[in-house]
C-alpha cells in the first residue's frame, strides 16, 4: 500500500486484474494499492507521500506499554 493525497476525482483501472477504483479527493493521505497510486500520480490527480519509518526505540516502547 502507498500513501497519496488525491486532489481531484479520477478512475484507476487495471485490465489485467479486472479491477477499477474511483478515487475521491481528500486533504488527508489515503492508502491505495501501488498500481492505483501510480496511475493517479501519472494522471496528475494525486501526489505521493514519502514513507516515514518509526525509529526502532520508539517501536519497542509502544510494544512494551
Amino acid at each position: 500500500m502507498v500513501k497519496v493525497i488525491i486532489h481531484r476525482t479520477c478512475n484507476a483501472t487495471d485490465p489485467k486484474r479486472g479491477v477499477s477504483l474511483r478515487l475521491s479527493p481528500s486533504e488527508k493521505p489515503q492508502s491505495l494499492p501501488a498500481w492505483a497510486a501510480d496511475l493517479a500520480v501519472k494522471s496528475g490527480a494525486a501526489e505521493r507521500i514519502p514513507l516515514t519509518r518509526k525509529s526502532p526505540a520508539r517501536a519497542q516502547t509502544r510494544k512494551g506499554s
